[in-house]
């Protein structure tokens, strides 16, 4: 699986590297169906104006994510706006400590 995901982050990158933001994001196929796999916690980070990936694939992915926590940021982009920081980092922090109680119990 490492050598898996190794390959596809460089074939994503070449793609990238390119100047082909498309051929970049679907270098390595759909990955859709072993969502379900995932099992460390998540946080699924979007922007309801974010040109590239509309808000529908953010809802997607967090929707198939087991137990994945939703972060909708509204007017934002495909970016990570600064004066957001404060919020996005305490919404991790709130998904770590959360982690954290439940291995303790």
């Amino acid at each position: 699986m490492v050598s898996d995901i190794h390959q596809i982050l460089q074939e994503a990158i070449k793609a990238h590297q390119k100047g082909n933001l498309h051929d970049a994001v679907g270098a390595s196929g759909s990955r859709i169906n072993r969502l379900g796999e995932i099992k460390a916690p998540t946080l699924v980070i979007h922007g309801t104006e974010d040109p590239i990936l509309p808000l529908d694939h953010g809802m997607a992915l967090a929707d198939k994510i087991p137990g994945a926590k939703k972060l909708i940021m509204e007017g934002v982009g495909h970016e990570m706006p600064e004066a957001l920081m404060p919020e996005i980092i305490n919404e991790m922090l709130a998904l770590f400590r959360a982690t954290e109680t439940q291995k303790t119990d």
